[in-house]
């Protein structure tokens, strides 16, 4: 079966992530994989996997070029000839409709976020079958866009749990990064993803305020990348609740699995919903207690009180009191619930026996 994934770029992100583990994970089960995008930096790493990187301009949203990129992503595709196309972003989506692919090819979304409901959006709903990775995303999409049941395929994100697996972290690597960022002696609240509106950096910040006035030698991580000016804003905010000093930005960083071997719980300060939450489970397999706003998929990972702790979303207040109660608590024994439950091999088998299920539906056994 040749699987062709649709994503506007391969930079930072779970869904860019999730595009380049799965397709290394269809080679590893003899399928072929080819991924189409506008190019950065996991590009390679798509290749380097046994993978083919198809480089065409599928990211940009300008609408009066978007005919003629529709039409070059059609060539390509008929050229291609894949079984399944899989689409994973708007843009791309709204390409392959446009240029005909929608009619010709077997097609599956996955449904990423909770956005606006739209004309724009619905066309993530326009698929064979469409891939939720919990229960408040495939609520969302019934509830918005009016997609029947046996369209909708519950498919939770995967961790690779061979690669967040504390035994993979050498003591020396955690004492490396503590000397790097001068975080030794001091207890460690994590918050990983990108600098973006909606994630609740700001909560995160005032959270830690208050968490200090209740614990001693407690600092705050920031590990992920953003723009100047955001990073500066919430740089001025930390200095002006006098904790300049205990909230340390490390940018995007490739090592995430040492920073959750190194930190003692994870924070999720998130205002919007998300349609999993990728770097709960991941640190969960990593045995990391997560606080986290009491929202989308949250709710679907933090089932019992030793995953974690949830708070309502923007109240700083009960953050702080959360991380407090998991920082005496301690580290949870989690690992192998995440195993069980959100496997990235899990994930991997419930794809292609989704892909087979479209084919059979549209009279093509993909074998």
């Amino acid at each position: 079966m040749l699987i062709a994934q649709l994503i506007p770029r391969l930079d930072d992100g779970g869904a860019e992530r999730g595009t380049i583990e799965l397709s290394r994970e269809f080679v590893r089960r003899g399928e072929s994989s080819a991924v189409i995008s506008d190019g950065g930096k996991g590009a390679a790493q798509i290749v380097a996997d046994g993978g083919r990187h198809i480089h065409l301009p599928v990211a940009g949203k300008n609408p009066f070029s978007a005919p003629q990129r529709a039409m070059k992503l059609a060539r390509v595709l008929r050229e291609l000839n894949p079984d399944i196309v899989h689409v994973r972003s708007r843009v791309p989506a709204w390409l392959h409709k446009m240029g005909g692919g929608r009619k010709k090819f077997a097609t599956v979304s996955t449904a990423h976020g909770f956005n606006r409901v739209n004309f724009y959006s619905a066309v993530m709903a326009d698929a064979d079958a469409v891939i939720c990775a919990g229960p408040a995303i495939a609520s969302h999409v019934r509830r918005a866009y009016g997609v029947a049941a046996e369209r909708i395929e519950l498919i939770p994100r995967g961790v690779d749990c061979a690669h967040f697996d504390p035994a993979q972290v050498s003591p020396a690597e955690v004492d490396a990064l503590r000397r790097e960022f001068g975080l030794e002696g001091r207890r460690v609240i994590l918050h990983v993803g990108r600098i973006v509106a909606g994630k609740g950096h700001d909560v995160f910040i005032r959270g830690m305020a208050k968490l200090r006035e209740k614990s001693e030698g407690v600092a705050g991580v920031i590990a992920g990348g953003g723009d100047g000016e955001k990073i500066g804003r919430l740089r001025t905010l930390a200095a002006d609740l006098g904790i300049g000093d205990g909230i340390i930005f490390a940018g995007a960083r490739p090592d995430i699995r040492v920073f959750y071997a190194l930190a003692d719980v994870l924070a999720c300060c998130s205002l919007r919903p998300e349609t999993f939450g990728r770097t709960m489970a991941e640190a969960l397999a990593m045995n990391l207690p997560a606080a986290a706003s009491a929202i989308g998929g949250a709710l679907d990972i933090i089932r019992t009180r030793s995953h974690g702790v949830t708070f309502p979303p923007g109240d700083a207040d009960a953050f702080a009191s959360a991380a407090l109660e998991l920082l005496e608590s301690g580290r949870p024994n989690s690992r192998e619930w995440v195993m069980s439950e959100f496997s990235l091999e899990k994930m991997t088998d419930a794809n292609l026996a989704l892909y087979r299920k479209v084919l059979a539906r549209r009279g093509n056994s993909g074998e």
